[in-house]
């Protein structure tokens, strides 16, 4: 929680170890985006090296843990 005297917020308020099950089979952000739209976010995720790894930051990606369950359209663009 405290890195270097500082506090993160995302530290405090973000889920960093249990993954939500109904996000599995849903497609990433950076996949749509081209990018990664967490930023610093990803570095307080666990670096596990496992399929929820982001393939370039190497830290679990943030939406395995904290993405809303929602119905993404195909024809969303």
């Amino acid at each position: 929680m405290y890195k270097g005297g500082i506090i993160r917020m995302e530290d405090m308020w973000t889920n960093t170890e249990t993954i939500i099950k109904s996000n599995i089979k849903k497609i990433k952000p950076c996949k749509k985006c081209g990018y990664c739209p967490y930023g610093a976010m990803v570095e307080s995720f666990p670096l596990t090296g496992g399929k929820f790894s982001c393939p370039i930051f190497g830290h679990d990606c943030p939406m395995y843990y904290n993405a809303k369950d929602v119905k993404i359209e195909e024809d969303d663009e």
